[in-house]
């Protein structure tokens, strides 16, 4: 018998929802999101449940993104409908989980990428670890940073908010609470206690008790990220780092070299977009238009194969040419 992607309890008020694919590292399928958001629906409306608690099996990861091997068969198999409709479904969870009524706790521990963003990054009450690495690798297989990222990192300094989305950089969570991505930080031998005050409770206040400093943080100075990111051109954003002897330049160099021309750029107008109307809603709907070029027109098939398909890491990637979807205002 197959184990259930996703499990729910309920324990008085409180109800919490865990994430179990610990194997493909909790990557969300379209089931998935469709569950979560029926879950969520059901039980903001039951006014006996005053708490929402999502984690995630195996200890390794939170949520490593979408299932993008997933995504990749049906996208060459010319199945374009089913790709837009998980991303859609996918951004409509987020808007929902952001719009919640109900307080809803994420405890990000372990791996947190793309989707892993969207449904805990939104949430209310956003626990981090030691144990906790979040990054944004889009465009490193042809997509773009989607998910509402753009609104997330919408008031970080410019600089840092480039980097993260451009270049995959890996945030600690000292960073994440920095940047506006998480709120707390509890040592992951502790979360087991966390979640079950959480439940006792049923309400998030058990966090404070429980919270500690996270410690430094890895990520540079704003002025500094401003500096080797100014601009519209990746290529030149790679060629100022490369004369950085700094090893989060070298590495921000490296990845800016490696990842789709094209998503780079459209990344760029999503980031430029949302820092004057940082809506959730509309970010969402650009998101939804750019993965949709990013499918049809742009590097997504050829990047997932390079990377998880073939795993040759050699993507053929197209040119920075022609037009790209307007993310207006």
């Amino acid at each position: 018998m197959l184990e259930p992607e996703i499990t729910e309890t309920k324990a008085g008020a409180a109800a919490r929802i865990t994430l179990n694919r610990p194997k493909a590292l909790n990557a969300l399928t379209r089931g998935m999101v469709q569950r979560m958001s029926r879950v969520l629906s059901e039980w903001e409306a039951d006014p006996g449940v005053t708490l929402i608690v999502v984690d995630a099996a195996g200890g390794r990861a939170f949520c490593a993104g979408g299932d993008v091997a997933r995504l990749y068969a049906e996208g060459t198999a010319g199945n374009f409908a089913y790709c837009t409709g998980f991303w859609a479904e996918n951004y409509a969870l987020n808007a929902q989980i952001a719009e919640l009524g109900t307080p809803y706790v994420a405890l990000m521990d372990g791996i947190v990428m793309g989707g892993g963003a969207g449904i805990s990054a939104h949430g209310r009450h956003r626990v981090v670890t030691e144990r906790t690495v979040l990054a944004m690798p889009e465009c490193g297989i042809g997509l773009v940073p989607d998910v509402g990222a753009s609104h997330l990192l919408a008031r970080a300094p410019e600089g840092l908010a480039r980097l993260v989305a451009l270049t995959r950089v890996r945030l600690g969570a000292a960073d994440c609470i920095a940047l506006g991505l998480a709120d707390s930080f509890v040592p992951s031998d502790r979360l087991p206690a966390l979640a079950g005050a959480l439940m006792e409770a049923a309400d998030a206040s058990p966090i404070a008790q429980f919270s500690t400093p996270p410690g430094p943080g890895t990520l540079p100075d704003p002025e500094d990220a401003a500096a080797m990111f100014a601009g519209q051109s990746p290529a030149a954003m790679a060629a100022r780092l490369e004369r950085r002897p700094d090893a989060w330049a070298q590495d921000a160099a490296a990845a800016l070299r490696r990842a789709s021309p094209r998503s780079l750029r459209l990344t760029l107008d999503l980031l430029d977009a949302a820092r004057p109307c940082p809506s959730l809603r509309r970010c969402l709907e650009r998101d939804l238009d750019a993965a949709a070029y990013c499918l049809t027109e742009g590097d997504f098939l050829e990047g997932v194969r390079a990377a998880i398909i073939d795993k040759d890491r050699k993507p053929n990637w197209k040119p920075d040419t022609g037009p790209r979807p307007d993310p207006g205002p």
